[in-house]
């Protein structure tokens, strides 16, 4: 189903395989009520099982698990459950014929006779769910991971969105700050555009390099494949105690970015005022991260898969989204446009200085 805040709600759904019949149709019963069903039906040939069911839990809003008399002689399945419990996912069991035990025996479960699943119908709603989850996320009871340099969070940021590739989904890019990631160039780090970025040049560090331009890789992947939503500050605003050169680099390679997408996959509202080092990135409705600076570096980066956590963060950027997008007196569809002609006239406007700034030593020195 589509939420508030336009993110489906992922169901994994834990089972033991000889309940497999009765499984399927409790499938087919979610993705007719417009849930995305997340099982190991979706697991890709390859890779490792047991992680892959972890990276499943990890990034569900509920952990589903079907149990019977079967399932609960089976350890596997109160393994899974401990994880998701583990991870504080909310947890939604559905108990044929009889009732949950051990470790879940204190959460009410979902409980139908073998005859009558046909009644999960109408017990597995998005109401039922957006409960659960809207329950959870008010709890505060995410789990975070914190980088704290800047080539740590580069390297986890990457980390983050190949996981979700992995799950051979793609969410879209929320990011605000800055520039974005997108003022990174592709290059190869050889490249000259990763010298001239610096102010001083001394801040080129090669390997800080790589894991930038891994982090611009992956993210950008994702943003092909389903769009963006950017909050940046105004291009006359950001980065003024950088030299003419480090600024003309980065306005370049966001314009580069802006340019080459599409009106539809694209969308950019502009924060006048605000701290180009502070970030928060959401993808999809998969992860966020969220940065605070010292001095022109991340630090404390804090990362979060908890989906009901991440999914309040997607309201939230939205809303201040569309307010940005008000106040400008912007339509979405026409943002994309109006952020490149400003990068333009911005890039015209250093040049131009630049340009006079020789010719006034030229003068003086034929004085």
């Amino acid at each position: 189903m589509i939420s508030p805040n336009n993110a489906v709600y992922r169901v994994f759904v834990s089972y033991s395989r000889d309940d497999r019949p009765v499984v399927q149709h409790i499938v087919n019963i979610l993705r007719a009520n417009g849930f995305e069903v997340m099982w190991d039906e979706d697991f890709a040939f390859g890779q490792g099982f047991p992680q892959q069911i972890r990276n499943f839990i990890a990034h569900s809003h509920v952990f589903l698990p079907v149990l019977t008399k079967l399932a609960n002689e089976r350890k596997w399945v109160h393994q899974e459950i401990g994880y998701a419990m583990a991870l504080n996912v909310p947890v939604l069991p559905v108990a044929i014929g009889s009732l949950p035990g051990e470790m879940i025996e204190q959460i009410h479960a979902v409980s139908v006779r073998p005859e009558d699943v046909d009644e999960l119908s109408s017990k597995l709603t998005p109401d039922t769910v957006r409960s659960l989850v809207d329950a959870n996320a008010s709890q505060n009871s995410a789990l975070y991971e914190c980088a704290d340099y800047p080539q740590t969070r580069a390297n986890m940021i990457t980390q983050h969105c190949e996981a979700v590739v992995a799950l051979r989904r793609f969410g879209l890019v929320r990011q605000k700050g800055g520039l974005t990631t997108f003022h990174l160039p592709t290059e190869l780090i050889q490249h000259r555009k990763w010298k001239d970025r610096y102010d001083p040049p001394s801040n080129y560090i090669p390997e800080h390099c790589i894991a930038q331009r891994s982090e611009r890789l992956a993210i950008t992947k994702h943003a092909i494949a389903a769009g963006c939503k950017l909050i940046i500050i105004p291009p006359s605003q950001v980065y003024l105690n950088f030299g003419a050169t480090a600024r003309l680099s980065r306005l370049r390679c966001i314009q580069e970015f802006l340019s080459a997408m599409s009106d539809e996959q694209c969308q950019v509202a502009l924060r006048p005022g605000a701290d180009a080092n502070d970030n928060l990135l959401i993808v999809g409705n998969w992860f966020a991260a969220e940065s605070v600076s010292m001095r022109r570096e991340y630090r404390q980066t804090i990362f979060t898969r908890h989906a009901p956590t991440v999914a309040a963060k997607v309201t939230a950027f939205d809303t201040e989204f569309d307010e940005l997008l008000d106040d400008a007196k912007t339509k979405a569809i026409e943002s994309r446009r109006r952020a490149v002609d400003l990068i333009d006239a911005e890039i015209k406007k250093i040049l131009d200085n630049a340009a006079s700034s020789v010719s006034a030593t030229e003068a003086a020195r034929s004085d």
